[in-house]
């Protein structure tokens, strides 16, 4: 079973990612005058990048540094 603190901090990240989307999106629409599919496809965009940037940066810290534990 799945400690509580676990499920928790699951939950808090999905609701502070869909706060930080829903503000960026508002931002991009209204103060930079982005229509809507654009100001997603950006917000897509970026979620691609950094998801394949943690994963090229986890392969290189693996074969650079050996593997380690992690506290």
């Amino acid at each position: 079973m799945i400690p509580e603190t676990k499920v928790d901090l699951v939950l808090s990240h999905s609701f502070a990612e869909y706060a930080v989307v829903s503000t960026l999106i508002d931002y991009l629409t209204d103060n930079l005058k982005k229509h809507l599919p654009e100001a997603v496809a950006i917000i897509n965009l970026q979620d691609g990048v950094t998801t394949v940037i943690a994963i090229v940066l986890a392969h290189v810290a693996d074969s650079c540094m050996g593997r380690f534990k992690v506290l």
